[in-house]
Formats: C-alpha cells, sequence, structure tokens
C-alpha cells in the first residue's frame, strides 16, 4: 500500500510528522534518502545519540565540552533523518497548484525536529542546515553539503552576568527529550501543524531573547494562542463575560449608562473570548511552579491566569496601538540567594520617561517562558492521548 493512504496527504500535516508516519507503515525496507542537519544551541547536551522514529539526534560533545553560556553557540547536534515519503507526496503538484498551509510553520523537517527539541527540553535549539545527504545502499559515507547550510546567530546578553533568560544555557540529557518527542506522531494530524507553529514561537523567543526581549513576549503569547481551543464553549453574554475575564474595566463600564455598556461589551466580545479561551487553557493544563523559587519578588502562582491576561493586554496593546512592552517586563531579572525574581520586585517602575505601577507589571519574560513551556509541554502530550484513547 503506497504511503500517500496511510499518511495525511501534502499540507495536511507537517513533513516530518508525515514521514514518521510514513515510516511507521512501512512493510518493505528500500533504499531511502538520508540527510544530516547541524543543529545548534547554547546548552550542552549528556548523552550521545537520541534515536526515535526515523530521526537521530547526535551529540557532538558527548564527551566533554565547554561550559554552556548563554549566547555562545556550538555545532551541538546532528539530526540525521531517513526519508520515507515519496518525492510526490513532498512537492506541490505543478500542474493543479493549490494554496494549502494546515502545516505550514515557515520551515523543512530539520526545522520541524529542531523547534520539537527545543521545546522538549526548555533550551535553544535551531538548525543551520543540511551538511551531508547520500542514499542507503550506495555512497555508504555520503556526500559533504555546505550550499543549504548557514550557522545562525544567537545574540549574547547585554551583561554576560546577567541573561534576561538565565539558565537557559545548561546541561541537559537529550533523554529527558524521548517521552514527548515519541508521542509526536500520536497527535491527531490536524493539531501537529499548531503544534509544531507553536514550537517555532517558543523556540524563536528564546533564541532572540537576550536581543530583542520585547518581541519575545510577542512570540511566546502567540505560541499559547497556537494551542487555544478553537471553540469558546461560553455562553454568557457581552457583559457577563467582561465581568469574568476583564473585571477591571467591567467595572468602569458599569458606571456608564446601560446602552453604552452593552454597546462597548459587545464591540469587546472577541477579544474577550479569546481571553476566555486563554484561562480555560491554564486551567486544563495549570503550569507548576519552578523548582526553586526566590523568597522575595515572587508572583501569585494561585493567580497565574490574570497574571498570563494582563500579558496578553500588553502583547495586544503592543501589535494594535504600537506600544512596546513594558521596559522593566524586557529587564534581566534581580537575584535573591542566586535565585531570579519573577516579577519586578517593587510597587513602582521608571524606565526613560515613563512610568508603570508595580501591579501593571505582571512577571518577567524568564517566569514566563517557564509557564508558555510547561502549558505546550502537557498540551502536546495530552493531544498524544487523547488520540490513543479515541483509538
Amino acid at each position: 500500500m503506497p504511503t500517500a493512504d496511510l499518511v495525511p496527504s501534502l499540507g495536511k500535516a507537517p513533513a516530518g510528522f508525515r514521514n514518521w508516519l510514513a515510516a511507521s507503515h512501512a512493510v518493505v525496507k528500500r533504499e531511502i534518502v538520508r540527510q544530516e542537519f547541524s543543529l545548534y544551541s547554547d546548552a550542552q547536551f549528556v548523552f550521545e545519540e537520541l534515536a526515535v522514529g526515523p530521526y537521530s539526534f547526535m551529540n557532538t560533545m558527548a564527551g566533554g565540552g565547554r561550559d554552556p553560556r548563554a549566547g555562545v553557540l556550538s555545532r551541538a547536534l546532528v539530526l540525521r533523518v531517513d526519508h520515507h515519503l515519496e518525492a510526490g507526496e513532498m512537492l506541490l503538484d505543478p500542474v493543479k497548484p493549490a494554496t494549502q498551509t494546515t502545516a505550514f510553520h515557515g520551515g523543512w523537517i530539520d526545522e520541524e525536529l529542531a523547534a520539537l527539541l527545543s521545546l522538549s527540553l526548555g533550551v535553544r535549539c535551531r538548525s543551520g542546515g543540511m551538511t551531508r545527504y547520500w542514499r542507503t545502499g550506495g555512497d555508504v559515507l555520503g556526500r559533504p553539503a555546505e550550499f543549504t547550510h548557514r550557522p545562525p546567530y544567537a545574540p549574547a546578553p547585554e551583561f554576560d552576568h546577567a541573561p534576561v533568560i538565565p539558565g537557559v544555557a545548561r546541561r541537559v540529557d537529550l533523554r529527558h527529550a524521548r517521552e514527548l518527542l515519541l508521542a509526536y506522531p500520536r497527535v491527531p494530524d490536524q493539531v501537529a501543524g499548531r503544534l509544531v507553529r507553536a514550537a517555532r514561537l517558543y523556540q524563536a523567543a528564546l533564541w532572540g531573547a537576550e536581543g530583542d526581549p520585547s518581541l519575545a513576549w510577542l512570540q511566546l503569547v502567540s505560541a499559547l494562542e497556537a494551542a487555544l481551543p478553537k471553540t469558546d464553549p461560553s455562553r454568557a453574554n457581552p457583559m457577563e463575560s467582561l465581568v469574568e475575564n476583564w473585571s477591571e474595566l467591567a467595572e468602569i463600564l458599569d458606571r456608564a449608562p446601560l446602552d453604552v455598556r452593552d454597546d462597548a461589551a459587545r464591540l469587546l466580545a472577541d477579544q474577550v473570548k479569546i481571553q476566555h479561551r486563554l484561562r480555560r487553557l491554564l486551567e486544563k493544563f495549570p503550569p507548576s511552579a519552578p523548582a526553586q523559587r526566590p523568597e522575595v519578588g515572587r508572583i501569585d502562582w494561585s493567580n497565574i491566569a490574570d497574571l498570563t491576561v494582563k500579558v496578553y493586554r500588553h502583547r495586544s496593546n503592543a501589535l494594535h496601538a504600537g506600544v512596546p512592552m513594558p521596559a522593566p517586563m524586557c529587564n534581566a531579572p534581580m537575584h535573591y540567594n542566586e535565585i531570579a525574581f519573577e516579577n519586578g520586585g517593587s510597587s513602582g517602575h521608571g524606565a526613560g520617561d515613563s512610568t508603570w505601577k508595580g501591579s501593571d507589571i505582571p512577571m518577567l519574560l524568564h517566569t514566563f517562558v517557564h509557564i508558555v513551556g510547561d502549558v505546550l509541554r502537557q498540551w502536546w502530550a495530552a493531544e498524544a492521548s487523547d488520540l490513543e484513547a479515541a483509538g
């Protein structure tokens, strides 16, 4: 049976996902195309090789290497890909082309797998492109290839001792990614593209945070949005939804004439629905608190949903009104006993000619990275489990 009858068609799911299913359903071993890609990171990986499905992550520094340091990259891993899809299952039909973006995430198989590894382990990891290719059964050593290889650049912290996201450049065991990666081909076809888009946004946020933390905030909120349920089960009228999801604004509108209040609530309905879905996502997949927390500069972990919604509103203001994310939210954290503050740790903040109340600075970037990563990893595992239960 051709693989086209066993895996989603072109454009319905990412290429790496479809290739994994094709490998799982392969009946007869045949000659296959194999590629290797260089993956870059400022983390130090432990364990020699992680093999999952038709993919292998090979550690180039399994015997040691330098101590990890934020923004200092190495060619840390080689990703080996065995291709099980036929050419016709990977290329657009030139006779009857059609727009199909369900699986689109802006990259190819190497970027897909690098982003999933980045999300699995909470580290910076990005592909620099292909460095070797061959056909099994032919040249056993393959052919070097540099025509698509571009070593990526990652901005270093403004001050080496004070990264915006501390703890990302660290020693990490490759084996800790196995369970989630093995769950990837078990998620529903229609979810695979959303998962990879969320992973790519998370990956991009970590990668560029030291150079542009304001952009990282936007990317992390978008990563959460990729995981939002498509429908909002709430049947509350617009004003009731506003009271539940945006109580500060509801209190202001409650002083307005009834017709003005209801009209304003209706105009805000779409934004409020997104906030409602965001709260439901955090309720379904509550992020765990970090293992180490500071004695001062803590956020109220029981109030994560409200704090995350405040982040969402700052992001909306940045996108739709051009107001940058608050400067204090983009600073490197202060530390207490070598543990980073989770928020700004003050009742008020100033930067340039602007000021913010402490309550308007819900958390710092590294705290939100922890929240988003934990929620997305839970969502990933749950989608795989739900499909298994349904099957």
